[in-house]
């Protein structure tokens, strides 16, 4: 399984070199973590990154809004702000250092995760391109006021695309859902994945899959 990163320069959002990934994405919007309450992601999302365990995160570190939900773990149904879920997600980032890192870790958790009784029928009867097509509608049951969309599915490819708010998603954001996807794929039956982030604008992106 390989991960390519094929953001246009143009469109690539970077941090400064002397900023975390984190205060970047905080400072990007509009209201910092108070932005965009409409848009909201169950918690089982960002609960899946505190129990894996092999990276762990400092609550003491993060703004008192990411800790809160560090040091008091929210039900797994519950519905929490996107964009607090999303910037622990970006800690995570921060902690791994680099894309490669971080795109290892969140497909070794996703390998975990759907490999788990809960996923382990739909992986063994679902193809690759079945897998993905139902991705947007189990997509609403964990996110709200966003969307995602699935286009130009064939027998050894697809492409989804993801529309939100201003800077609600950042490249890095991209580059875990690109691998966790790609292990959703390998493990139902998919040889030789291969991920892309293609085009993409601070309210669109678009991630690219490749398979045998």
């Amino acid at each position: 399984m390989t991960f390519a990163s094929t953001i246009p320069a143009a469109t690539r959002v970077d941090a400064p070199a002397e900023s975390t990934h984190l205060q970047h994405y905080i400072r990007l919007l509009p209201e910092g973590l108070n932005s965009y309450p409409d848009c909201q992601i169950k918690a089982s999302i960002y609960r899946t990154y505190l129990a894996d365990g092999t990276v762990p995160i400092q609550a003491a570190a993060l703004p008192r809004e990411l800790a809160d939900l560090v040091n008091e773990p929210r039900a797994m149904t519950q519905w929490i702000p996107a964009v607090h879920s999303l910037a622990i997600t970006i800690a995570y980032r921060d902690l791994c250092g680099d894309d490669e890192t971080f795109a290892a870790f969140v497909a070794q958790r996703a390998r975990r995760m759907y490999s788990s009784k809960a996923y382990r029928v739909l992986m063994a009867a679902a193809s690759p391109a079945q897998l993905i097509r139902l991705s947007s509608v189990r997509w609403h049951r964990f996110h709200r006021g966003f969307e995602l969309e699935v286009f130009g599915v064939s027998a050894r490819s697809a492409q989804i695309q993801i529309e939100f708010p201003e800077h609600l998603y950042l490249p890095d954001h991209l580059v875990g859902m690109a691998a966790a996807m790609s292990s959703a794929v390998e493990l139902s039956g998919g040889r030789d994945v291969r991920s892309a982030i293609g085009a993409t604008t601070p309210t669109r992106a678009v991630i690219e899959l490749f398979w045998r």
